[in-house]
């Protein structure tokens, strides 16, 4: 993973927040990361947030992205074939033609959630199922998922992504 990092900056130093990101998802002292503030800002080189994670953590790690307004999607097709087989394990495979017939792209053979109560079942099911330390997911606009406020005026299915 030094490789890739030192590709990514190119030489260059990196953000200070990725740096006590990378220290503390190596040394298995968390797994969880909430990014708040300028998370869709340019970090380097004209790369986002998302980009830059998914460059950084990509080729060692299965990057898998929510996002309320895009769904479950995957910087990397194999990292999607992985989620497939973890949190889908008894799904028959759908040929080529037929998915395209359907209007979906070839290999994709599942319509995954949207909706962010069964996106986020799935993607934590994912992450339980997952080897340790090869998983990452990255949740975008989590004050969508869950606005500010008191949790008494919540409704039912907000209520549900605290559980």
């Amino acid at each position: 993973m030094t490789d890739l990092l030192g590709r990514l900056t190119n030489g260059r130093q990196r953000p200070p927040w990725f740096d006590e990101l990378i220290t503390d998802f190596s040394n298995g002292v968390s797994g969880t990361f909430l990014l708040h503030g300028g998370v869709f800002d340019y970090v380097k080189d004209g790369r986002t947030v998302r980009e830059y994670i998914a460059l950084a953590f990509g080729t060692a790690r299965d990057v898998v992205i929510y996002s309320p307004d895009e769904g479950i999607t995957f910087p990397v097709k194999s990292s999607r074939k992985r989620f497939e087989e973890i949190v889908l394990p008894d799904q028959p495979a759908v040929p080529d033609a037929y998915a395209m017939l359907r209007g979906e792209s070839p290999g994709e053979s599942v319509q995954l959630p949207t909706q962010p109560l069964p996106a986020i079942r799935m993607l934590t099911e994912y992450l339980v199922g997952a080897e340790a330390n090869k998983a990452v997911v990255v949740i975008e606009r989590l004050d969508l998922l869950l606005p500010a406020g008191d949790k008494a005026t919540f409704p039912e299915s907000r209520l549900a992504l605290l559980s």
